[in-house]
């Protein structure tokens, strides 16, 4: 991996700046695959360095980069004091795409502690920005989160809408990784409106390209998204077997989000399926009841 090459040059040189901003691009290459741990501490130590080399834009970028992967943990007060550190530099700096990626990060954060009103706001605000850019790939970006808001808010003809027009640019500009995370929120959107084979499909594609890529925590979002759709459908067997596999992908990368959702989809395929065997149970029968057989005599 250059990267990886690069930072351990780096180290032996001496070169600290050289060392933080390749911990970066590896730490960014760890994050798509799910090595969270490791991610976070280059990250760490980038942000120590530029911060004592006062180095703002490297910075910045190493604060983007932390909140993403303590996002993906489930550390949402250190992903927003990230996020929140790395807007306030980009802005200082006047960078205009840096400050609408931060934006969508911000946006992600606060949908999912339940601020969707501040996430909204985030969204749109990063759409702007990109569009003035004339940047696709964050135009995109910004419609997957301000689409999975309106997802968590209820709204799902607008979040169908808002994904599909993400999903149009990552065909248009063949960008596979972001392409899998926008199937698989438009998959959970069309389970959520009970169109299940439309999302039987669309998460079976975006669980494709997440294992193709090596997306482990991609997979393990979409496999407990798939888990959601078995039990929708009534099927309890199916889901654990999904819940299971995004049970042990979770723990494997350490993404606490994706374990308790795991952990909370098997426990509910358990209570389908208790309620299910009491419902087939025969009913037991009163002590001492009598019971007619075919030929008239009564049984004890």
């Amino acid at each position: 991996m250059v990267a990886a090459r690069a930072l351990a040059m780096f180290r032996a040189l001496g070169d600290q700046l050289g060392e933080a901003s390749a911990g970066v691009l590896l730490a960014e290459t760890q994050r798509l695959t799910g090595e969270y741990a490791p991610a976070l501490r280059l990250l760490v130590r980038a942000v120590r360095v530029f911060t004592e080399l006062d180095d703002r834009l490297g910075q910045a970028k190493a604060l983007h980069s932390l909140g993403l992967v303590r996002r993906l943990t489930g550390d949402y007060p250190s992903a927003a004091t990230a996020a929140q550190q790395a807007l306030v530099l980009s802005r200082q700096l006047g960078r205009p795409r840096d400050i609408a990626q931060t934006l969508v990060l911000v946006g992600d954060v606060r949908r999912e502690t339940g601020d969707l009103p501040a996430a909204i706001a985030a969204a749109q605000q990063a759409l702007s920005l990109y569009r003035d850019a004339g940047d696709r790939n964050g135009e995109a970006c910004a419609l997957w989160t301000l689409g999975g808001t309106q997802r968590a808010a209820g709204d799902y003809a607008a979040a169908a809408s808002t994904l599909t027009r993400a999903l149009g640019i990552w065909q248009e500009v063949g960008h596979r990784y972001c392409k899998a995370s926008t199937l698989s929120s438009l998959g959970a959107v069309c389970r959520e409106t009970q169109d299940y084979l439309a999302a039987a499909a669309l998460l079976d594609e975006a669980l494709g390209i997440f294992l193709d890529n090596g997306d482990r925590g991609g997979a393990a979002d979409t496999l407990n998204e798939t888990g959601a759709l078995h039990l929708a459908r009534g099927d309890p067997a199916a889901a654990g077997q999904h819940y299971r596999q995004a049970l042990d992908l979770a723990r494997e990368i350490g993404s606490r989000v994706d374990e308790e959702t795991a952990l909370a989809g098997l426990g509910r395929c358990q209570v389908l399926s208790s309620a299910r065997t009491a419902t087939l149970r025969p009913a037991a029968r009163p002590r001492n009841s009598a019971v007619w057989q075919p030929d008239g005599r009564r049984r004890r």
